[in-house]
């Protein structure tokens, strides 16, 4: 077997994304909202909106979908906003079948300059390095909140590909590093932060497996604009639906103060105070 066609089909697999089917209430939430189509270096890709005032773009993670936001939504078109939720290249109803960070961060920019200043920025996941990238890249936002977001899928990609041999390791990474344009290290978190200058709001589970805590702490300490806010036993996906993370949330894009509760947790969302 030929190394180039080798490393080729294993870009292809480390790139490729999984759609699921939606349950009925996210695919009545989808269409509930107004469609949009842009381009995106050639591929289609769809937002969906709800509300009417200024935009705050909320981006999915890596297999997720516009409808990752449904239980978000409401509250943020109830504070007076215009909710866009995006379906980057490979998700939810957008063209293609593989994607990255750098796939994500498109997404977000494409939309972004069609839709003007955002007020904030709402971004899951590996949605989160991907909306930072792009805010350090010069995407307008009054703040950029992060929910759970992937520290160092960089280091992640590298772990990974390290894992299939000393030789072909780094010749993955060079490929796929080719294949979007970017570095891989340029896309963690403590790379794109550092260029962002709208105050930073990270919402993240002690208990969260897919996306750990650990790497995040030194990226609030390191900054007065970034805050860290804690919830317990939610885990990855369900701060995306947890009553207390939507009203903090929906809070953070108003603007306003939110403080958390003694234990430094959301309020609501503290296994010590019941």
């Amino acid at each position: 077997m030929a190394p180039g066609w080798t490393t080729d089909r294993a870009v292809q697999r480390f790139m490729a994304t999984r759609r699921h089917r939606a349950s009925p209430a996210a695919a009545a939430f989808r269409l509930s909202g107004e469609g949009r189509l842009h381009d995106v270096d050639g591929t289609r890709i769809v937002s969906r909106s709800w509300g009417e005032g200024r935009p705050v773009l909320l981006l999915h993670g890596w297999n997720g979908s516009a409808t990752d936001f449904r239980h978000l939504v409401p509250a943020i078109t109830a504070a007076g906003f215009r909710a866009v939720a995006i379906d980057a290249a490979g998700h939810g109803e957008s063209d293609g079948d593989e994607a990255s960070a750098v796939h994500l961060a498109r997404a977000l920019e494409v939309v972004a300059a069609q839709t003007g200043p955002a007020a904030a920025v709402v971004a899951h996941s590996l949605g989160g390095a991907a909306a930072s990238m792009a805010v350090a890249r010069g995407l307008a936002t009054e703040r950029l909140v992060l929910l759970a977001p992937a520290a160092l899928p960089g280091r992640y990609v590298e772990r990974a590909a390290a894992s299939l041999g000393t030789a072909f390791g780094p010749r993955l990474v060079r490929a796929l590093e080719t294949r979007v344009g970017t570095p891989v290290r340029q896309l963690d978190l403590e790379r794109s932060l550092a260029h962002v200058d709208a105050p930073v709001w990270i919402v993240h589970d002690t208990s969260d497996r897919e996306t750990p805590l650990a790497p995040v702490r030194p990226l609030v300490e390191a900054h007065e604009g970034r805050h860290l806010l804690l919830t317990d036993l939610l885990g990855h996906r369900r701060v995306l639906a947890d009553p207390s993370v939507v009203r903090v949330v929906a809070a953070l894009v108003s603007g306003e103060a939110v403080a958390p509760c003694s234990h430094g947790r959301v309020r609501g969302a503290c296994a010590s105070c019941g």
